[in-house]
């Protein structure tokens, strides 16, 4: 999954229920991981869970343009698929 601070909240972005090897199949053998399409933030009191079905697993980092302003690329999304995808997260304040 990806992270970063946005306007004193923490974000997690991405990740799996389950640990996966590199190739996205289970460690514990029971098959093929799904993302959990997560966005997951911290205000420093409480969580926040937000969902986008858009939102792929194993991302390894995220492009800070400004703090409204994210891209992450690549990942991996359902079905084991190897994404070359560019994803843009704005806020709107």
């Amino acid at each position: 999954m990806a992270s970063f601070e946005r306007s004193g909240e923490v974000y997690w972005i991405g990740g799996s229920k389950t640990t996966y090897n590199y190739n996205a199949i289970a460690y514990d053998g029971s098959g093929g991981i799904k993302p959990n399409h997560r966005i997951l933030t911290f205000d420093g009191g409480s969580f926040t869970e937000e969902f986008n079905k858009n939102i792929p697993m194993d991302l390894r980092g995220i492009a800070n343009i400004d703090d409204s302003l994210k891209y992450v690329i690549g990942g991996i999304t359902d079905n084991q698929h190897t994404s070359q995808d560019l994803i843009k997260l704005e806020w709107k304040e």
